[in-house]
Formats: structure tokens, sequence, C-alpha cells
């Protein structure tokens, strides 16, 4: 599980975590976001870090390379009958994988993708992906704190008058 997940679901903000760990809160965002990486911690920061989760350095270090390593569990293969199923990569096939989850895969994928990518990997995703249904697409731009000018979901096309 990422740190992003678990303050999610121990319902802590940065601002909580940074009063625990004692780093700046906008060192903990960035963590939380996945544009810091805890490599660029030092051993002490880590550990302090560690400790406002409620684990070990180790602990910390071993979560964070579970979920860069996150590999598609066999009972999400259905979802992706059209495709080569081993041939997925986490990175390289991300934004197929994120719609994919979210549209189809109900609270199995969800749980998967807040699992497997980190806040800023899915803006991302939903940034560049049109292909979304309004509801994932309204969902990830609250969740995500994004505005409709940022989302290419709500880019209107040529000959198109909604959205």
């Amino acid at each position: 599980m990422s740190l992003a997940s678990m303050a999610f679901y121990r319902g802590l903000c940065p601002e909580d975590v940074a009063a625990a760990s004692g780093l700046p809160t906008k060192t903990v965002d960035g963590i939380l976001n996945g544009d810091v990486s805890l490599s660029s911690l030092s051993t002490g920061e880590q550990r302090a870090l560690g400790h406002a989760f409620g684990l070990s350095l180790d602990g910390l270090l071993e979560a964070e390379r579970r979920r860069e390593s996150a590999r598609l569990p066999q009972s999400l293969r259905r979802h992706f009958w059209d495709t080569r199923f081993d041939a997925l990569d986490r990175k390289a096939n991300q934004d197929q994988i994120v719609t994919r989850l979210l549209e189809r895969a109900g609270t199995e994928g969800l749980r998967w993708v807040i699992y497997a990518y980190s806040p800023s990997e899915l803006r991302e995703t939903a940034r560049r992906t049109r292909r979304l249904t309004p509801v994932t697409a309204n969902f990830l731009r609250e969740t995500l704190g994004l505005s409709r000018d940022e989302m290419a979901y709500y880019r209107v096309r040529p000959l198109e008058r909604w959205r």
C-alpha cells in the first residue's frame, strides 16, 4: 500500500503526518503525492516518517518498493480481454490500466489503482486520457483536485457541443 493510501485510510492529512514526523508539510505533501521520493530524504527523516505511519524504516521502504513493483493481480485479467495481460507494464501502460480498471473493475480495480499509483501519476493520466465516462471523469477531477481545463476529457473536440 502506498503512503498516500495509508494516510487516506487512516484519516491523516499532510499536516498531521508533518506534525508527527517533524518534516515540513510541503515535503510530506510531495511524498504523499509522489512528487518527492523517499530516497531523497535522509535516513533520519525516513525513520521519522515511518514512525508517523507506525512503520519501521524497513517497513516504510518495503511498502514503497512493493507499490513500485506492483503487478496486476490475476483476478483483474478478465478486464483486459483484448490485450496480452502478461505483457502489461505498470508504467508503460499506465493510461490503459487506470482507465480500464476505473471504468470496468469496480471496487477491486479502484483499490488496486490506489495501491499501485501515486496521486501525481493519477493526475497525469487524468490530464492525458479522454477514454472516460462522465462519472469517472468527475470522480478523478474532484478526488485529485483538478480543474476541467486541465483534463483532456473536458476539452471539446470539433463537432462536439457538450462536456
